[in-house]
Formats: C-alpha cells, sequence, structure tokens
C-alpha cells in the first residue's frame, strides 16, 4: 500500500516527536485516552508520571531537532543557552528590546521557583525588577506593555498554590507595586505542573528553557529563537492553547492588593501612594 506523502514527511521529521509528546502529555494531564472507541483510564500515580515526563522529553526534543532543522533551511536564528544565568542574562535583554506597545509572555511552570537556590537570586531578581520597569516606563509613555505570565500550580485550587509559587507570586507582586505599575501584571495558572518554561518578547523574539536532568527542576537550557513567522505560531500557541485555560491567580500575601480579571489592582498598598 502506498503512504500518503503528508505521512512520509511525518515519519521523517523531528515533529513526530512533538506530536507524540504532546499526546502523551495530554493523556498525563486527562487521565484517560481513547482508541478506536475505547476509553483507557489511567490512575493518578508513578506510570502516569512517567508517562507525563516522557511527553515532556519528546516534546523538548522535537522542538529543537525541529527548530535547527529550520534554522538550516530558513532564516530562523536559534542559538543555544547554557546555564540559568546565560538564559535570564538574555531574557533580561529581550525585555528591554520588547516595544512598549506589546505583550511580554511568559509562563512559570517548573516545579521549583530558580530563586530557591541562593546562588540564582540576583539573576531572578534583576529579570523581575527589569520587566516591572520596562512596564512603569510604558506606562509613563502612555504605551499599552502588558506582563502576562502563568504558574503551573498542579492540582490546586486559586486561593491555595503550593509555597513555592506563593513566594514567585510575592516577588513579582513586589516588584510592580514598587514600580507603580500593578495594572501591567496579569497573572493567571493551569491545574498542571511540567518543566518547560517560555517567553515571547513582542513579535519576533522568544526564548524556550528547561532543565537537563528530569531530577533536577532548575533551569539550565535555554534556546533563543528570533524569527517573525515562527514566533506568531507560538503566540497563537500560547494565547489559544495555555492562556485561555488558565484561571485568574487569586492568592495574595496580604490584603492590599485586590484582583480584577487577573490584573493585580492595588488598594491601600504604601508603595502605591
Amino acid at each position: 500500500m502506498k503512504l500518503p506523502p503528508w505521512f512520509s514527511w511525518l515519519r521523517d521529521s523531528p515533529w513526530l516527536f512533538v506530536l507524540v509528546g504532546a499526546v502523551l502529555a495530554l493523556i498525563s494531564l486527562t487521565h484517560h485516552a481513547e482508541f478506536w472507541g475505547a476509553t483507557f483510564v489511567f490512575v493518578e500515580g508513578v506510570p502516569l508520571q512517567l508517562l507525563g515526563y516522557g511527553g515532556i522529553v519528546l516534546l523538548v526534543c522535537g522542538f529543537v531537532l525541529g527548530t535547527v532543522r529550520l534554522a538550516r533551511h530558513s532564516p530562523i536564528r536559534a542559538r543555544p543557552l547554557l546555564g540559568t544565568s546565560a538564559i535570564y542574562n538574555e531574557s533580561r535583554r529581550m525585555v528591554e528590546r520588547c516595544p512598549s506597545d506589546e505583550v511580554i509572555r511568559a509562563t512559570s511552570i517548573s516545579t521549583k521557583l530558580p530563586g530557591d537556590h541562593e546562588e540564582d537570586r540576583p539573576d531572578v531578581e534583576a529579570y523581575l525588577y527589569t520587566i516591572a520597569s520596562r512596564c512603569a516606563e510604558a506606562k509613563r509613555e502612555g504605551k499599552n506593555l502588558l506582563y502576562k505570565t502563568v504558574f503551573g500550580f498542579g492540582p490546586r485550587t486559586a486561593d491555595d498554590p503550593p509555597e513555592h509559587k506563593q513566594r514567585s507570586i510575592t516577588k513579582r507582586l513586589d516588584q510592580f507595586v514598587l514600580a507603580r505599575a500593578e495594572d501591567r501584571l496579569i497573572m493567571k495558572y493551569i491545574e498542571t505542573d511540567w518543566s518547560l518554561d517560555v517567553l515571547i518578547t513582542g513579535q519576533a523574539e522568544m526564548l524556550i528553557a528547561f532543565p537537563t536532568l528530569p531530577a533536577d527542576r532548575h533551569l539550565q537550557l535555554g534556546l533563543k529563537i528570533e524569527n517573525r513567522a515562527f514566533v506568531a505560531q507560538a503566540i497563537r500557541w500560547y494565547d489559544d492553547c495555555v492562556l485561555a485555560d488558565a484561571k485568574d491567580v487569586t492568592w495574595r500575601p496580604s490584603a492590599t492588593v485586590a484582583v480584577q480579571d487577573g490584573v493585580a489592582v492595588p488598594s491601600l498598598s504604601p508603595a502605591t501612594g
């Protein structure tokens, strides 16, 4: 039997890893799968976690191999970043270059906050300070720069994030309150967690970051991509697949900041005047 051309292309393409990885990740999130009319339910436990980790590994491998392949045959510029400092330094530069009328899209899905490690805190603080400062600058100029971030809470509620996510939320709130730009901060969450984070600044630049070892959720490897067509698809994925199903983060460290449509709104905080 002659196979269709698209099947041969998919079989020989690294995007097959992405397809299979996405299916495995989806099964691990939904706990069930359907094949030829039959439904299979997977019980929470180590096998399901391994299924999810396997899906993440395939997704990462597929994206990296696919990006490298595209870079060889198209004007896409892809540059590897080794180490947490290199990732956060490039992230700051991307934020600084982002036009003031754009949106900074990010995820904070990893199960450990990089700032939990003492040696990482300056990098994380500088990164968040740069974002808050750029949003405050755009606000003073009458521009519409926004920072959207999606957290991974796992099976938690909006009022009960994991402890490390509470610290992550607090870090962002502190920076935006000090910069008087709370209305430019949008925080949402999804009820899952994995080890792949993205940063998309404007329409032409994005960064994918992930750990190098499954047991270490530290972001140690990054891939910086510059290409409008590629980033446009990444923005579509972020808006339609990640942000669309995310819920507002309502947890706050104190009663000084309220939430309206996912936006941090100042109330009685002294920092807001």
